[in-house]
């Protein structure tokens, strides 16, 4: 199990957290948000400073950058069911944005083949696939 946690005074990107089950390895991550398992449980894709989706494995180690956005967000990406594909939210969002303008885009899960599959300032967002695909 991974999950997120906002803490200001940390410096560590993982950190092995405690677990009252031991059937449960539990990591936190810092500065490291929407962590979403691979089908397979081998990876895990994240939204890095809520700018760059990313992967990395099930322990934190061996980041690769997949897709970094410049001038907006990149958040919630979540896993196609056979792993091959990761959706996410590209753009800017949220009460307050000037002009929110977002879109679901869906690249392989090498970081090729990037495409936006809502229309142009539809500002959509936080995708999850049907267990069809």
């Amino acid at each position: 199990m991974v999950y997120s946690k906002f803490r200001s005074n940390r410096n560590e990107e993982v950190l092995q957290a405690y677990s009252r089950d031991p059937k449960f390895r539990l990591l936190e991550l810092a500065n490291v948000y929407f962590p979403a398992s691979s089908p397979k449980g081998h990876e895990i894709a994240v939204s890095i400073n809520f700018t760059t989706i990313a992967l990395m494995k099930q322990d934190g180690s061996g980041r690769r950058i997949l897709f970094d956005k410049k001038d907006g967000l990149a958040l919630a990406p979540a896993w196609s069911p056979d792993g091959s594909r990761i959706a996410f939210s590209e753009g800017v969002y949220f009460v307050g944005a000037t002009h929110p303008t977002a879109q679901v885009a869906v690249m392989n899960s090498d970081g090729t083949a990037l495409r936006k599959v809502t229309p142009e300032g539809s500002n959509s967002g936080f995708p999850s696939w049907s267990p069809m695909g």
